[in-house]
């Protein structure tokens, strides 16, 4: 009963402040591309940073934890749901521009809730490139820094020049990348803190030359990967010297299932709802492929996805 008090008076207070910019209790699956979850608590829709100040205020007021959502790859939310603020930025933080440019050095500014594959594209069609590889990630630039995103041998680091950061505190922050450190799938910036704003460093091309390799990293995807299925993208990092999804393959487990979460026949390393999967469902079968690998290769896959809303003691 005391819960449900506390948990109606933050509400009234999110409420007040984001009018008609705020859901509760609303499930999770609207919001990520596996379409699975429980309630989240509190979802807003902030238009500018002040209202994200005013967002991270109220977390720090009621002890609440928050995270940042783009276009919800790459995450899992758990079937409990969470008990906490999730700040949604591809409403309102979702614009791209063209800076300056140096040589052939073009310096272009993002929001972070800009989608990765729409900003590519259009830049292409400008003549700018160095980053058409990414036309196939389904995120935002700011999930993408978050996660040091990267495909077919690059990532999204190597780009960026600074991020603009608004802290738990509320102040705001600009970021240099020598200040970030970075790594395969991850990066420290965006933990605890909320990015609003992202320049990176493209590169000058030709005409119609990022069109096409777009147009070739987009088959080479749809040949390999479940393009158009629900799913979070890859489920685990790749190892050193051996890939996650060749490694699954090896195990023979395209094709297993746990519900409706399926081990794509396309790519081992992809989980697929099929219609009606939970998040509970995708767990078990994670946990499945982690320690099947681990017996037949000696080897114990790290997630790439994020879990929210569940402590999951993964084995090492």
């Amino acid at each position: 009963m005391r819960l449900n008090l506390v948990r109606e008076e933050f509400h009234k207070d999110f409420a007040e402040v984001f009018e008609g910019r705020a859901l509760f209790n609303a499930s999770a699956s609207n919001f990520t591309t596996f379409r699975t979850g429980g309630p989240i608590s509190v979802v807003l829709f902030p238009s500018n940073e002040d209202e994200i100040k005013k967002a991270l205020e109220l977390c720090d007021k009621w002890r609440l934890e928050f995270i940042a959502l783009g276009s919800g790859s790459n995450v899992l939310f758990s079937d409990k749901g969470f008990g906490g603020v999730v700040i949604v930025l591809s409403e309102c933080f979702n614009r791209f521009s063209y800076e300056s440019e140096i040589g052939n050095d073009v310096y272009v500014s993002a929001q972070a809730g800009a989608f990765l594959p729409k900003m590519v594209s259009e830049f292409a069609k400008k003549n700018i490139g160095g980053i058409e590889w990414a036309c196939g990630i389904p995120g935002t630039v700011g999930g993408a820094v978050v996660g040091n995103a990267g495909s077919f041998g690059y990532s999204i680091m190597t780009n960026v020049e600074n991020a603009k950061v608004i802290k738990k505190s509320g102040k705001i922050h600009l970021i240099e990348a020598s200040e970030i450190e970075s790594g395969y799938r991850f990066s420290s910036i965006g933990q605890d803190e909320i990015i609003t704003n992202i320049t990176l460093k493209l590169t000058r091309i030709g005409e119609g030359e990022g069109e096409k390799k777009i147009e070739e990293y987009r088959e080479r995807r749809k040949r390999t990967q479940p393009y158009l299925a629900q799913s979070a993208g890859c489920i685990f990092k790749n190892t050193e010297k051996i890939s996650a999804g060749r490694l699954i393959d090896e195990c023979g487990l395209k094709g297993k299932r746990v519900g409706d979460a399926e081990v794509s026949s396309k790519h081992a390393n992809f989980i697929i709802n099929k219609g009606n999967a939970t998040s509970t469902n995708i767990l078990d079968l994670m946990k499945e492929i982690r320690e099947e690998v681990y017996r037949k290769k000696g080897i114990m896959l790290e997630p790439e996805i994020k879990v929210i809303g569940e402590e999951i003691e993964w084995k090492n």
